[in-house]
This record gives structure tokens, sequence and C-alpha cells, in this order.
């Protein structure tokens, strides 16, 4: 897979397409429960109450928890069913070395809602939603996105990786910030069939795990299992001349940590 994009037009800038505040619930569908009761519950109300412009609900089809204090959070609200590398094929049988005898979620969805207004109260404006088990939830300010983000397209895209991360060290937080915002998120981006990125900080946490840096990467083609081994051999095997390294800590660390990491369907979405 190659790109033909010319790399000096590679840089991040901030499109209106994707406004300026966004929900986002993560959480597990258990048992007889589905999607269309937290839809009734939570985003229709949402939505026709005019909190929020747009929502699009993401299925969790393949996942990675990386070995975090935070992800082991994540990992507690999603089922005790997976050690670090967690596979959620959901139309297929549990890898081998998946834990025996141990129940799996029905299901695992990404609820992001652009908000109409900057000013949210999620105290104030939330529906309950009865039936799921939150893994986490708040309100996130964007900071900047890179491509083509179109959000409340009927059909401009059908997937997406979404990736909570939080510094290593919070003496590196704008190193951080400054290398994910201009080098790695658009390094990723522009792998094919990947159209946008956009990133956003953690304003206020409302459930679960606090997730403090959130990025949503908007993807053209449906979920595959070659979606994760095509952006790997991208970013691998074909050098991005932009390209910078992870800057590191005076430990030698990298300044990044991975709390979650994981491929999505698009599984419903209204504006």
């Amino acid at each position: 897979m190659t790109t033909t994009a010319d790399p000096q037009l590679l840089t991040a800038h901030y499109d209106d397409k994707t406004v300026a505040s966004l929900l986002f619930d993560f959480f597990a569908v258990d048992g007889d429960a589905s999607l269309e009761s937290y839809l009734e519950d939570r985003a229709r109300p949402l939505l026709d109450g005019g909190t929020a412009a747009a929502a699009n609900i993401f299925e969790l089809r393949e996942q990675e928890v990386p070995a975090t204090p935070l992800a082991r959070g994540i990992n507690q609200g999603l089922s005790e069913a997976y050690e670090d590398r967690l596979w959620l094929h959901l139309d297929r049988e549990a890898p081998s070395d998946a834990v025996p005898d141990r129940p799996r979620p029905a299901a695992v969805y990404g609820a992001a809602y652009q908000l109409a207004a900057d000013d949210f109260d999620p105290l104030a404006a939330m529906p309950e939603a009865s039936g799921r088990s939150v893994i986490s939830s708040g309100a996130y300010r964007k900071i900047i996105d890179f491509g083509r983000p179109d959000p409340t397209s009927d059909d401009a895209f059908e997937g997406a990786m979404i990736v909570f991360t939080h510094p290593t060290d919070l003496g590196y937080v704008e190193s951080f910030n400054d290398w994910y915002t201009t080098n790695h998120m658009i390094d990723v981006a522009k792998s094919p069939p990947f159209r946008s990125a956009t990133r956003y900080i953690l304003e206020r946490s409302i459930e679960g795990t606090p997730l403090p840096y959130l990025c949503i990467y908007e993807v053209e083609a449906p979920w595959s299992e070659r979606m994760h081994i095509d952006m790997m051999q991208q970013v691998s095997i074909d050098p991005w001349p932009q390209r910078e390294s992870q800057p590191v800590t005076e430990g030698g660390q990298g300044v990044l940590m991975i709390d979650f990491w994981g491929y999505f369907q698009r599984a419903w979405h209204a504006s």
C-alpha cells in the first residue's frame, strides 16, 4: 500500500465539520440488552432535545488494551475474558489464548456525539441509559483535526479507529501533544483507507475510567481483519518523509502511553 500525497501538504488544521465539543460514551451491552434500548434511552433524547447536533455509534470489532493502569480499568469494564491482547471479532470464536469459561460482552460500543453548544453541562443534560456496563463517559474539547473529517455524512466513512492516550509524564505534556498532533496522528491517518483524524482532550469525566486524550480516525472502508495489518504495513514499510521519532523522557521512555486502541464498525448515525 502506498500513498501519493505530497508530504508537504500533510498538516493538521481545524475543520468546522467537527464541532468544538464532543461527548463520548464508551460502554458494553450484555445479556439480552440491545443497542436499540441505548438509542431510545440516550441517543435519541440527546438529538431530539438539541443537546447533540449529530451522533455516530461504533461497534468494537478488534481491540488492543495495553498494560497500563488506565487500561486495567477499561479491561475491568469490558469483561474478564481476555488478557492484555483482546480480539473481539464478534462473529467468530474467541482465540485459543482466551481465558476459558468466562463470559464475553455481547457487544462493545463507542458513541460519539457532536455537541450543539460548547457550554454543555453533562450532569444536567445526560439522560439515563440502562442495560449497559459503563467503561468511560466524558465531555471532550476538540484540539485539532487532519484530512477530511465529516462525522455528519451518511456514507463518507464506514468505520473508525479510536485511540485513548495520555502522556507518560506530566512534565512532558507539551512535547507529547506537539508530537502527536503535528506528526503521529498524521502519519497514521494518511494510510489508506483512513480519511481523517480528530484529537480531543477530556474536559469533564462523567462516568467510568477517565481517559484524558481521545483520537478518532475515520475509515472509509468497513472493518476487516486486514485493516490493522495494512495500516501497520503502511507506516512500517512506506516511510513518511515528515515522520519524527517519538520524544522520550530523561529516563529514555517514550512520552506516549496508549490506554486503548480499537477498530470499530459504524453501527448507527444521525444528524
